[in-house]
């Protein structure tokens, strides 16, 4: 090899050294930020609570199903949650939904159904009623879901705060709803 084709190797040696440096080694584009989610924790066991409902609950989509305290019984639920302001807002619990809550427990009859929702900002407002009365309900089961999303891009938030407003419940007899918001709980919710 004579001095020319040394000193072209040597060239060529050192371009492609320098395209190796230029792309991160070859072997990708560095770390990567892990992909933060909307993590819920259950609130303790007693009285009406919303839980995460595995199911249908994603990184980014949360779920959560209204389950009563075994032993309760009746005909409808009313509540309002207020969500702190932030990266997560209230959705719908599938695309193509017509309310807020998704009724999994009352019979809701012929017609009209007794389901209402509605989000005022930071609120979301629910009344879902069983028609006509007696037929009432074990509320031990799942009563409904609401679902939140996070925001894109999603920023991280030590905890997200969700407040219960209000809730009631329609008894098995009579028309008027029994107070009942010190007996209902929601998790603690971040962004992680």
């Amino acid at each position: 090899m004579n001095r020319f084709e040394r000193r072209l190797a040597f060239t060529g040696a050192l371009l492609s050294l320098a395209g190796l440096c230029a792309c991160g080694g070859g072997g990708g584009s560095g770390p990567q930020a892990p992909a933060l989610g909307l993590v819920y924790v259950d609130p303790p066991a007693g009285g009406y609570r919303f839980v995460r409902d595995a199911q249908g609950s994603t990184a980014t989509h949360l779920v959560l199903d209204l389950v009563g305290p075994a032993g309760d019984r009746g005909r409808g639920v009313a509540f309002a949650l207020d969500l702190a302001p932030g990266p997560v807002a209230w959705a719908l619990v599938a695309p193509g939904d017509p309310q807020y809550a998704r009724n999994l427990l009352f019979d809701l009859g012929p017609g009209l159904p007794l389901v209402k929702t509605a989000v005022q900002e930071t609120m979301l407002l629910a009344d879902l009623f069983q028609k006509g009365p007696g037929n009432d309900k074990a509320l031990g089961a799942p009563i409904c879901q609401i679902a939140l999303d996070g925001a894109a891009p999603l920023a991280p938030a030590a905890q997200v705060p969700i407040t219960v407003v209000q809730f009631r419940v329609l008894p098995p007899a009579g028309a008027a709803l029994t107070e009942a918001t010190s007996r209902c709980a929601v998790g603690t919710l971040s962004v992680q």
